[in-house]
């Protein structure tokens, strides 16, 4: 007898789930503590660990084999945790005391972030799953960039500018490389970096500040050039 009106979830399909379940509980600390101090580390965390679950789905899925859920699932829960959760996260920060006429530019900020990530993660979906590269900034590193200017306290108008930007990045034809060799050996340096911010030991603005300029400057300046190197000379163009 089947207990599940659904294809009944593999390993990794549980582990897309605390992934979205990370993204529901953040969304709900926004909505019930507020952006200060304490409440904003916690999302964090809870950003981290789906970011942590969003990478083991797919260990999971290669070890163990994945069930026709699989894809699917995982758009919906990036869309929850990495896309609608940091969207409502710096949308509440902006809004917080009174922003007066940058309370639109933040509220338009907000729906071109969380729009972004849905049309990336579709996009990723239906066509580029099978790319070498990420083509556009990936949510999950969106999310990231996102709660880095959280942690910069920056005016709402400048709020409402970084969530555009980073959402005009995800949609963007610059090229970002899948995790692995060196990116995988810096991604854990930053995570260390991170950790220590988050936790006191150094000022977080700090690693906020330069993880900030590592995703949106550095990697794909530096995946831009790798590209064009293989580039033969005297390759055709049309």
């Amino acid at each position: 007898m089947r207990l599940l009106g659904t294809v009944r979830p593999g390993v990794a399909d549980l582990l897309t789930l605390g992934n979205a379940s990370c993204g529901v509980g953040a969304t709900l600390v926004v909505v019930t503590l507020g952006t200060g101090g304490d409440a904003l580390r916690l999302v964090v965390v809870l950003l981290l660990t789906g970011t942590v679950l969003d990478v083991l789905d797919g260990a999971a899925a290669r070890r163990w084999g994945s069930s026709s859920l699989g894809g699917p699932l995982d758009g919906l829960a990036d869309a929850v945790t990495f896309g609608l959760m940091p969207a409502v996260a710096l949308g509440a920060l902006g809004l917080a005391g009174d922003p007066g006429a940058a309370a639109v530019a933040v509220v338009a900020g907000v729906v071109i972030f969380s729009g972004s990530a849905l049309l990336r993660l579709a996009d990723f979906c239906a066509t580029r799953c099978g790319d070498p590269h990420f083509t556009g900034l990936p949510s999950p590193l969106a999310a990231v960039a996102a709660f880095d200017i959280a942690f910069l306290s920056p005016p709402p108008l400048v709020i409402a500018l970084g969530l555009a930007g980073l959402g005009a990045q995800m949609v963007s034809p610059l090229h970002y490389p899948v995790q692995g060799g060196v990116i995988a050996a810096l991604s854990l340096g930053g995570w260390a970096f991170g950790a220590a911010g988050l936790s006191g030991l150094v000022d977080a603005r700090i690693p906020a500040l330069a993880t900030l300029a590592f995703i949106v400057v550095v990697i794909p300046t530096a995946t831009a050039i790798e590209v064009r190197s293989r580039v033969p000379v005297n390759a055709p163009t049309c």
